[in-house]
């Protein structure tokens, strides 16, 4: 049966897509500035130990071989600062300090042929555990 006399409905768009595009990019420039504040202030959370020490500070020397740190020091001090002297012989091994609280210190990649050094103080005595990440 054939209507006669209506004209055919045309969809009527009262959407303003460049009002929506506008928005989106606000909304994105928001994210990202939420974001960076975010990472600015998580950076003094993460556990990556003090860099490099001085020529000064006591000495432990690991050296990552297969499933295994092999470990060239004494016993360390506490309040002085010790450089942690990393390296890998056979493939690249991470390197971390875990305390007993299961706090992670300090931590490093050991690369072969590629020394890596890392420094922290030790505020007072403990057993730390030495974990390959």
């Amino acid at each position: 049966m054939a209507l006669h006399g209506l004209a055919p409905c045309a969809p009527r768009d009262t959407v303003d897509t460049a009002r929506l595009a506008r928005g989106e990019k606000a909304r994105f420039a928001i994210a990202v500035a939420a974001l960076g504040v975010l990472l600015l202030a998580t950076i003094p959370f993460i556990p990556s130990g003090r860099g490099a020490g001085s020529p000064d500070d006591q000495t432990a020397r690991f050296e990552g071989v297969q499933f295994a740190w092999v470990l060239d020091a004494g016993r360390l001090v506490a309040g002085e600062p010790v450089t942690f002297d990393v390296r890998a012989r056979d493939v690249n091994h991470g390197f971390a300090i875990y305390n007993s609280d299961d706090v992670m210190p300090c931590q490093v990649q050991a690369i072969p042929d590629h020394p890596s050094e890392v420094s922290d103080t030790f505020k007072k005595p403990r057993a730390d555990q030495v974990v390959c990440l």
